[in-house]
């Protein structure tokens, strides 16, 4: 081969060598970069798997509160309608006490109207005792002696 064939496949052979350096080196950085790519994905999926089980936890603490939330609700509905039915069991048994108390008035005020024709009774008579009393005087005073005293004997 003659000297100038062998110097352009040398220069041929700098040239590849030196393509394979720079080949080399871009392989390299791309490595790189493809495992520093690969560790960051590896991070990310471990942030959202983390993330993931937060939100799970987070909507089984909501689910739990909201399942909290609704017993109490209907521990209060339980607790209104209870106080609700003792009201109106109150009500009723005040209604009926008003109507014991009505009856007894209704009854009290006849009895007093009872007890105030007695009373008129008691003076009517009264008066009509008097009236004879006064008459049994008059007729005894107006008697003689003798003819009073033989027709009481």
């Amino acid at each position: 081969m003659d000297d100038t064939a062998l110097k352009v496949c040398l220069a041929t052979v700098d040239k590849l060598s030196l393509d394979a350096a720079v080949v080399a080196k871009q392989l390299t950085a791309a490595t790189e970069l493809a495992n520093a790519a690969q560790r960051s994905m590896e991070k990310e999926a471990k942030e959202n798997i983390r993330a993931q089980a937060e939100l799970a936890t987070y909507k089984r603490s909501h689910v739990d509160a909201m399942a909290s939330e609704v017993q109490l609700r209907e521990s209060a509905e339980r607790e209104l309608a209870t106080q609700k039915d003792a009201s109106f069991a109150i009500a009723k048994e005040l209604e009926a006490h008003k109507q014991a108390v009505d009856g007894l008035k209704d009854e009290l005020s006849k009895e007093i109207e009872r007890s105030l024709e007695l009373k008129r009774a008691e003076g009517v008579a009264a008066t009509a005792l008097l009236d004879k009393v006064v008459a049994y005087d008059l007729l005894v005073g107006s008697c003689p002696q003798q003819i009073c005293l033989s027709s009481t004997s």
